[in-house]
């Protein structure tokens, strides 16, 4: 099935004619005058006649281009809205099928990420009522292209890594352990503990002073 189009090349016009030649020489002449003149003060009121009067002729020039343009855009028009049309009629069953598309690989990422999930309970059950699954979880992880044990293998050393830390952290000691622990737990970056860590040792020295 294929658009086969019926209208012979000669029913294009190749050229349009017109006087384009006499019209040149016309105009070069009638407007030579106009070379290199110069207007005072006193000549203001025929300046803006002359200038009235050429564009009243390239306003009739300029009319006679649109006339044509609209005489030859009319049957391309005709053509673009039944193609239009034909196109949409093939568009419906390509957003049905679409939309079925994203419906079984939405449900198939749902899926994916519900095991993630289960996953990362299983291995991380000393940290969950911390860290939220979400606050690691990275969309690519859902891709096609991204093995399962790819993943699981990345939530088991996220889980060992944010165990590390916090052990880290509990070795703070007191408060700072606890302030520290809020900032790691926003982040889940180590430096950002060490740094909280280093700017409370450093207000509890100006207290003492």
């Amino acid at each position: 099935m294929e658009l086969i189009i019926t209208t012979p090349d000669s029913a294009f016009p190749q050229l349009i004619e017109f006087n384009y030649e006499e019209l040149k020489a016309a105009l070069g002449n009638s407007l030579e005058k106009y070379d290199g003149l110069v207007y005072d003060e006193s000549g203001v009121k025929e300046a803006k006649s002359d200038r009235a009067m050429l564009n009243k002729l390239k306003s009739a020039i300029d009319s006679e281009r649109k006339s044509m343009k609209a005489r030859c855009l009319a049957p391309y028009e005709d053509f673009e809205r039944k193609v239009k049309e034909l196109i949409g009629l093939v568009d419906k069953p390509i957003i049905a099928i679409d939309g079925q598309i994203k419906k079984i690989e939405d449900e198939k990422k749902s899926k994916k990420k519900a095991e993630y999930l289960t996953f990362y309970e299983d291995v991380g059950a000393d940290v969950t009522s911390l860290v939220s699954f979400e606050s690691i979880f990275q969309d690519k992880w859902l891709n096609s292209s991204t093995s399962q044990k790819a993943v699981e293998d990345v939530i088991k050393n996220t889980v060992n890594r944010i165990k590390s830390d916090l052990q880290t952290i509990d070795s703070f000691g007191g408060v700072m352990t606890l302030q520290c622990k809020d900032v790691y737990l926003q982040t889940l970056n180590l430096s950002d503990a060490l740094n909280e860590k280093t700017r409370l040792e450093e207000l509890q020295k100006r207290i003492e002073q």
